[in-house]
């Protein structure tokens, strides 16, 4: 009986990727096609997520006015945001909560500073390890190919819609939080 060698799950998801040319050089024809429709796919979601929260923020009071103590009648707004502050989850019936705008804004920013944050920061110990391992050995590529898709399929969103998302996110959170703490019902 022969002995196989066990391949991990992060270097068969990378081996996958490459061999469906998404790890490959985005100057190629294979993978710019797949990083297109990816990049379409991700801005297509920001697009809804962008919608959802204009809906959301117009049926909230104005920040400004909430800020300035002018909403005096607390009876035409309703709370849009559950209380819990948990990660959002598919198990989750609750329906939107102030962890799940929270989460938003976290992926927002992550995606938005990823470009720039990975272009003035030396790299990591794992990733200078893994750049040396490929450079060493076209086996151990793979993981090298996998983190740069990763990377192009991130910088691939728009920063206008990312930041839009940040935006209405955060304003409708703020927004329903002083709803919340001015209203006198609620006291």
């Amino acid at each position: 009986m022969a002995r196989q060698r066990r391949i991990s799950t992060a270097s068969s998801v990378a081996g996958a990727a490459s061999d469906l040319g998404l790890g490959s050089d985005p100057d190629s024809g294979g993978s710019s096609a797949a990083a297109s429709e990816v990049a379409t796919v991700q801005n297509g979601l920001l697009d809804a997520v962008i919608s959802s929260l204009t809906m959301l923020r117009h049926l909230s009071p104005d920040l400004a006015a909430l800020i300035a103590g002018d909403v005096h009648d607390h009876g035409q707004y309703e709370q849009l945001l559950a209380i819990a502050f948990a990660s959002p989850s598919l198990e989750q019936d609750d329906g939107l909560t102030y962890g799940t705008l929270i989460s938003v804004a976290n992926v927002a920013t992550r995606a938005l500073t990823r470009g720039s944050l990975d272009r003035d920061r030396s790299p990591s110990p794992a990733a200078a390890a893994a750049a040396r391992a490929s450079a060493s050995s076209p086996a151990a590529g793979t993981s090298a190919a996998s983190a740069s898709f990763s990377y192009n399929s991130a910088s691939a969103m728009d920063r206008r819609r990312l930041a839009l998302v940040l935006e209405q996110s955060l304003t409708v959170l703020l927004s329903q939080a002083l709803l919340c703490l001015s209203d006198p019902r609620l006291e």
